[in-house]
Order: C-alpha cells, then structure tokens, then sequence
C-alpha cells in the first residue's frame, strides 16, 4: 500500500456530457419514427434543408412544391413540403431520384399531414433492382373518404378505412408501406401501431428504369371542391426488411 493512501481501492468515474445538438444529429443520421425497428435507412431526409436533394413541379395551374413550417404540426427538425394543387386540374408533384443500395424487401416511410379539403394524394414508388422486372406501387389518398389505398392487378383496394374524413385533417401522421421488387408483390403497410399484411397483392406493371435507383413521386391534383394543399414531413428508404 502506498504510504499515505487508504487501504482500499479507489475506483475513478467519468461522465460524458451530449451535446442536444449531436443528439439531433444521431437522430437525423438514423431517422426517427420508425415503427418496428426493422430494415436499415438508406435514404433519409426532414427538409431541414428545403427541396436541396429532391425535384419539383407543378403543373395545369398547380403550384411548384415548397418547404413550410406549419405550426404544430410539422414533424422531427425540419420543415414540410407543401404539395398545393390550386386549382381543378392542378398538380403539385416532388420526386426523389436516387442510385441507392437497396436489397430483400424495401420500404418507404413518411410523415404526412393534410388540410381539410386537400387534393387527390398519390405515392408511387419503384425499386430498379438488378435483374427483377421492375414493377411499382401506387398508393392513395383520395378526397372526400381519406381512406388509404393502394392498386393491384388492375385495382384500387381500399387497405386502411379511416372512419372519419376529417380524421386525417386533425392529426399529423407516418406510414411505412414495404414491397418486395423481386417477387413483385406489396409485403405490409405500417400506419400507427397497426400493421396490415398485403403480401396477397401483386404490385402495378412493371416500368422501364436503370437497375439500382429509387424513385418515389408523392403528387396532389387537385378537383372541383378539393384543391388545398398536403404535406410530407419527412421520407425514409430503408432495405432488408423483415
């Protein structure tokens, strides 16, 4: 024993100390809001930085996407993007194009609020993996029911009833629907704590597209009596799902 030290062992501590902005980074770097935990992010973005890494149009009077902070309602750290489709007619569309690695089934998640007389609301996703035929998903969120939809074989099947029209209009809300490319067929949809199973339903005819890119094409057009805006507020791509 040391002359002048007890008999017994000290046993040093260290605190560590986080910055609340490296946390905000973690989370940015690994998404947020994922309901199951499952599959790896390789895509991930909450606008933070506006329409900076993904394209926009409008069309027939529709207006060009923008980034808003929406009070309230707006999700994770970043702005929403406001899909505004104006008029009768009108489209606001945003589409993100990307080579990403991407493999097994594949899923695409977003946050999303809706004003109470928005346009007619369209996901359409694709997954280029190498040597499959291609085939997308198309799913829907159609004024005046707001239930959520998706096409199959030459169908609109309604997948998740909303009950209540105005119901989308008073919450923000994710969802993640999964697909798998190489067998062509829809694989579940996520939306709260529910999960429903659409592994039964083969997805849209296949497209013409470069083997390794995803493409996710969110759009509003607007109708006679529902031409308000809808918002996305954050989108993930994730592969490997379970």
């Amino acid at each position: 024993m040391p002359r002048g030290q007890p008999d017994y062992q000290v046993l040093e501590t260290e605190t560590t100390h986080t910055e609340i902005g490296a946390i905000n980074g973690n989370v940015y770097d690994i998404g947020f809001s994922r309901f199951d935990g499952g599959g790896r992010i390789v895509w991930f973005d909450d606008f933070r930085n506006g329409m900076y890494r993904c394209k926009g149009q409008g069309s027939n009077g529709g207006a060009i996407p923008v980034a808003k902070f929406i009070s309230g309602n707006t999700m994770g750290f970043g702005s929403s993007i406001e899909l505004d489709p104006l008029v009768n007619g009108g489209s606001s569309v945003m589409n993100i194009f990307r080579m990403l690695p991407t493999s097994g089934n594949v899923g695409i998640e977003f946050g999303f609020h809706a004003t109470p007389l928005h346009g007619n609301f369209i996901m359409n996703f694709v997954d280029y993996i190498s040597n499959a035929a291609h085939p997308h998903t198309v799913l829907s969120i159609w004024e005046p029911d707001n239930d959520i939809k998706i096409s199959s074989g030459g169908n609109t099947i309604t997948v998740y009833d909303t009950s209540n029209p105005t119901f989308l209009s008073a919450y923000g809300f994710s969802l993640k629907l999964v697909i798998n490319p190489l067998l062509g067929s829809y694989h579940s949809l996520w939306i709260a704590n529910s999960r429903i199973d659409l592994s039964s339903y083969p997805l849209v005819a296949p497209g013409n597209g470069q083997d390794g890119i995803c493409e996710a094409i969110f759009s509003c057009t607007g109708t006679a009596s529902y031409h308000e805006p809808f918002y996305i507020d954050y989108v993930a791509i994730s592969a490997d799902e379970p």
